[in-house]
C-alpha cells in the first residue's frame, strides 16, 4: 500500500480527533505529543507503527526505537504493537528501557573506549552507585579515577552513571557509530518524556539531532513526578527547541466518568496557578456520587476495614473483581502496615496482592517484569489447560522471538506448537518441562534477544527466583492453576505507590492515608500536586480518598476535599 488515503487504523479503531490523524501521519517533522491522562497515547504510538509499517514509510531495513522508562511499560508497548501489526515487524520495532538502549551501546561498541579501560565482563551486574565519577572520561583521566572505574569491571559491577559515562564517550569520539545508529532507526518514539534525565536526554540528542531519524516525544509535563531522581525539569522546552519540534495537544480523557474528568480538571487549574475561588462553578462537589472522602477514622484498623468491607459489597452488588480495585499509597507500605491491612482484608474473603515481596534477588514485581519469567508461567499455564487466549498468543510469540522464527510463516508456528506440545507432564514434574524447554530455546538465544536479561548472572537470577517462588506457592496450594492465578496477581485487590501506578486504570481507586505529613506542608508544592494529580486520574468510576481524624489533608488540596460527599459504608 502507498496511498495514506487507503490506511485505516487497525482493529477499527477510529481517530477522536484529527489532531490524532496528523500524528500518526506527520513524517516529516519531529514531534512533541503532550498527553493527558487517559488520552491513550499507547495506542497513538501503536497505531503510528502500524502506518509506518504498512504503508513503508519505515523502509526496509530501517527499524523503529521505542523508548520507555519502565520495562512494563516498553513491553506493553511491545505487545501494542504486535497486536496491531503482527508478528512479522517483531524485529523492526525494538521497544526498551532507556538503561538498556545505553547498555546495548556500550557492550557492542565497547572497543571504542579508552585505552586505559579495561575489557568488559561478559556478565555485567548493573548496580545503583552513588560514587563520584568525573562528568566525562578520556585518555587523560587521572590515573586514581581509572583504577576506580577499572575494579568495578574486574568485579563485574558497573554503576548506571557510569554506563551512561561510557556511553558518552563512545557517541561523542566515534561518529562511525552514530552514523550506525542513525542508519539503523528512521524513527525514534520516546515514551514517558516527562521522567527523561539531562543524562538519558544529552545521549538522545547526540545521536538523532539534526539527522534524518525522525523523533516523537510523548509525555505530560502534569505528571511529572520522577524530580526526585533526576528528571529534567525544563525536558519539553529544550526539545522543542533542539529539535525544532511541533507540539500537539491531547487532552480528552477517554478513562474516567465525567465527575472524575471535572475533578481532575480542577487539580490540573491548581498547576497552572489558576485562582479557584469558587470550585462548585467547575462541578458541585457535594453532588457528586463517584468521588468521595473521609477523614474522620480513629485508627489505620478503622480505615481499612471500611474499605475492605466497601469493596466486598461492590463485588457482591456489581459483579466487579478483586482485581478491579486499587489501593494508592504515596509511600510504600512496611511489612507491619501491609500485614495489618491484609489481615482485615482476609476477613472479608478478600486477597491484597503484595507484589513488593522480595523473593531472592528480585521482588516479585521485578520479577513479572521479565518477559522470560512470564513466558515461563505462559508455558506452565498452557501444559495446565489454564491458559487464557492472549497469554497463549504471547507464549507463542515470545519463544518464536527467541529462537528467530517468523511465526506468520505456517512451517515455523507448527514447530513452535510441536515444541510445547513434546514434553509430557504432570503435576510433578512442572518444572522439569520448564528445564526442557529453556533447553530448548537455548541460554544463549535469551541472552542475545532479551535486552532485559542481556546476561549470564541475570538469566541465572530470574530462573532461580521464579522457581524458587512457584515452588513456595505450589507447596502451599497444592494447586497449578492457583500458583499461576497468583503469580499474574489475577482476583487480587492491587496495592501500589503512586509512583507504580502510572500509567495504570481501575474501575475503583482508594487514596488512603492522604496527610499533610507525608505529602508535605506547603500550602501549593507543585511536585506534590502532581504526584496526587497522577494518583487521581488512575480511577474510571469511583474514586475514594481516606486518611484518620488526627492528621490533616494535604493543605494544598485540603478546601477541595473537605466539599467532596462522605464515604460511609
Amino acid at each position: 500500500m502507498n496511498n495514506n488515503q487507503q490506511w485505516q487504523p487497525s482493529h477499527g479503531i477510529l481517530y477522536n480527533t484529527e489532531i490524532m490523524e496528523d500524528i500518526v501521519k506527520n513524517i516529516n517533522e519531529n514531534i512533541l505529543v503532550i498527553a493527558g491522562p487517559g488520552s491513550g497515547k499507547t495506542e497513538i504510538l501503536a497505531q503510528k507503527a502500524n502506518y509506518l509499517f504498512e504503508m513503508n514509510k519505515c523502509r526496509y531495513p530501517y527499524k523503529i526505537l521505542c523508548i520507555s522508562y519502565k520495562i512494563d511499560s516498553a513491553l506493553t508497548i511491545k505487545k501494542r504493537v504486535l497486536d496491531r501489526c503482527g508478528v512479522i515487524v517483531k524485529d523492526r520495532f525494538i521497544s526498551q528501557t532507556i538503561d538498556a538502549f545505553i547498555k546495548s551501546i556500550v557492550t557492542r561498541f565497547c572497543y571504542f573506549l579508552p585505552e586505559w579501560v579495561e575489557k568488559l565482563p561478559i556478565n555485567i551486574t548493573m548496580v545503583n552507585d552513588d560514587t563520584t565519577l568525573p562528568p566525562s572520561i578520556d585518555n587523560n583521566t587521572n590515573e586514581n579515577m581509572q583504577e576506580s572505574i577499572n575494579s568495578y569491571l574486574r568485579n563485574n559491577k558497573i554503576p548506571w552513571n557510569l554506563m551512561k559515562l561510557f556511553c558518552k564517550y563512545i557517541l561523542q569520539n566515534n561518529k562511525e557509530i552514530l552514523y550506525i545508529l542513525q542508519n539503523t532507526y528512521s524513527f525514534v518514539f520516546i515514551d514517558e518524556f516527562q521522567d527523561t534525565t539531562i543524562e538519558q536526554y544529552d545521549i538522545i540528542k547526540c545521536i538523532f539531532q539534526n539527522t534524518k531519524t525522525k523523533c516523537m516525544a510523548v509525555g505530560d509535563n502534569n505528571q511529572a513526578i520522577m524530580i526526585f531522581a533526576g528528571a529534567d525539569r525544563k525536558i519539553f522546552e529544550k526539545y522543542e527547541e533542539d529539535f525544532s519540534a511541533k507540539i500537539y495537544q491531547l487532552r480528552d480523557n477517554h478513562r474516567s466518568n465525567h465527575e472524575i474528568i471535572k475533578f481532575i480538571q480542577i487539580v490540573h487549574n491548581l498547576l497552572k496557578n489558576t485562582n479557584i475561588n469558587n470550585v462548585s462553578e467547575i462541578i458541585d462537589l457535594k453532588n457528586v456520587t463517584s468521588i468521595k472522602q473521609n477523614g474522620n477514622y480513629n485508627s489505620k484498623e478503622e480505615e481499612y476495614d471500611a474499605i475492605a468491607k466497601y469493596i466486598s459489597i461492590e463485588i457482591m452488588q456489581n459483579k466487579l473483581k478483586q482485581h478491579d480495585f486499587l489501593i494508592i499509597t504515596r509511600r510504600k507500605l512496611d511489612d507491619k502496615e501491609f500485614n495489618t491491612m491484609a489481615n482485615i482484608f482476609n476477613q472479608y474473603d478478600l486477597v491484597l496482592n503484595n507484589d513488593l515481596i522480595k523473593i531472592n534477588y528480585y521482588t516479585l514485581n521485578k520479577l513479572r517484569d521479565f518477559t522470560l519469567s512470564k513466558m515461563l508461567v505462559h508455558f506452565i499455564a498452557y501444559k495446565c489447560r489454564c491458559i487464557t487466549y492472549d497469554s497463549f498468543n504471547e507464549l507463542i510469540q515470545q519463544v518464536a522471538l527467541y529462537l528467530d522464527y517468523d511465526i506468520t510463516e505456517e512451517r515455523y508456528y507448527n514447530q513452535v506448537i510441536s515444541m510445547l506440545n513434546s514434553f509430557p507432564v504432570d503435576n510433578n514434574n512442572i518444572l522439569l518441562c520448564v528445564d526442557s524447554l529453556l533447553d530448548c530455546i537455548k541460554k544463549d538465544n535469551i541472552i542475545n534477544k532479551d535486552f532485559n536479561i542481556g546476561t549470564d548472572s541475570v538469566y541465572d537470577y530470574v530462573i532461580s527466583d521464579l522457581k524458587q517462588y512457584i515452588t513456595e506457592l505450589y507447596k502451599l496450594h497444592n494447586s497449578w492453576e492457583k500458583v499461576i492465578e497468583l503469580f499474574y496477581g489475577l482476583n487480587q485487590i492491587q496495592t501500589m505507590t503512586i509512583h507504580k501506578s502510572k500509567g495504570m486504570e481501575y474501575d475503583t481507586v482508594f487514596i488512603v492515608d492522604c496527610i499533610d505529613s507525608i505529602y508535605f506542608s506547603n500550602d501549593i508544592n507543585k511536585d506534590e500536586l502532581k504526584v496526587f494529580f497522577v494518583a487521581i486520574s488512575r480511577a474510571k468510576n469511583n474514586l475514594i480518598i481516606t486518611k484518620n481524624k488526627d492528621q490533616a489533608y494535604p493543605k494544598f488540596i485540603e478546601k477541595i476535599l473537605q466539599q467532596l460527599p462522605l464515604f460511609i459504608v
